[in-house]
């Protein structure tokens, strides 16, 4: 077998890396896109970037009072993706991924005023497997 070319080595190494660059990009779109529809919480706000109320879809902003949650905006989305949305069932608000500092929750509301639109958390649990840890909140036994 005659010896090969450094610069076919090169070529071969480079559409490696290629493609390495190619799947990766990838995967990092799939993960954007699947956590494109996560509420999140900035603040004393929480942002549905898409809740459902069929037929319609909607992104939402909701303000933190007294613990509840009062509806502040919402703008029609004619074409969204409802993929992992957040839907209103009747009176029920299912939350499927909220992200607080790094830890994804579920929630359930239930609508307790329509004038003004505001929900009350009936549950709220942690994602498995999306749990942070700030260090500020480890702590060993106090010694004395």
């Amino acid at each position: 077998m005659p010896p090969r070319h450094p610069v076919c080595r090169f070529q071969v190494g480079q559409r490696l890396l290629g493609l390495a660059a190619l799947l990766l990009l990838a995967a990092k779109s799939a993960e954007a896109l699947a956590d494109a529809a996560d509420a999140f919480v900035s603040g004393n706000t929480l942002i549905l970037p898409v809740i459902v109320v069929e037929p319609q879809s909607f992104s939402a902003t909701f303000l933190l009072v007294e613990n509840t949650l009062v509806l502040t905006s919402a703008v029609e989305l004619p074409d969204a993706d409802t993929a992992g949305a957040s839907r209103l069932d009747g009176t029920m608000l299912t939350i499927p991924r909220i992200n607080v500092d790094g830890t994804v929750y579920r929630a359930e509301l239930e609508l307790s005023s329509e004038n003004p639109v505001r929900f009350t958390c009936v549950t709220a649990k942690a994602v498995a497997g999306t749990f942070s840890v700030r260090p500020s909140a480890v702590r060993g036994p106090a010694h004395s």
